[in-house]
C-alpha cells in the first residue's frame, strides 16, 4: 500500500511541475508602414517579408498599389520583396512587327 501512495503522490507532483513550467514569451513585434516603388513607379502588387532569421517566424504583408503594413520581427531583419507581372511573349521578346500573333 505504501509503493502505491508513494506512486500517486509522485505522479501528482510531476503532473503540478509541468503544468508550472513557464511559457516563452511571445517575440517582440512592431508596425511597420511604407511604400515599394519600382522604376521609380509605385509597386502595383505584390508581397514584403521581414525575417530577423532567428527562429521566429516572419512577418509577411501584401504590396497593394504601393504601400504595406503590418508587424514585423524588432531587431534586424532580411527584407525580401517578390512581385510578378503578366507579360505576352510579343512583350518578353520585344517583337514589334508581324509576328506568331499577327497575319503577315
Amino acid at each position: 500500500m505504501n509503493k502505491i501512495a508513494s506512486s500517486i503522490v509522485f505522479s501528482m507532483l510531476a503532473i503540478v511541475l509541468v503544468g508550472c513550467e513557464k511559457a516563452a514569451p511571445p517575440p517582440k513585434r512592431a508596425k511597420v508602414t511604407g511604400t515599394v516603388k519600382w522604376a521609380g513607379k509605385d509597386l502595383t502588387t505584390g508581397t514584403i517579408t521581414f525575417d530577423a532569421k532567428n527562429g521566429e517566424a516572419p512577418g509577411s504583408f501584401n504590396i497593394v498599389d504601393g504601400k504595406f503594413e503590418g508587424l514585423a520581427p524588432v531587431g534586424k531583419n532580411s527584407v525580401m520583396i517578390a512581385s510578378n507581372r503578366k507579360s505576352s511573349m510579343k512583350d518578353k521578346m520585344g517583337f514589334d512587327g508581324p509576328g506568331y500573333d499577327q497575319p503577315s
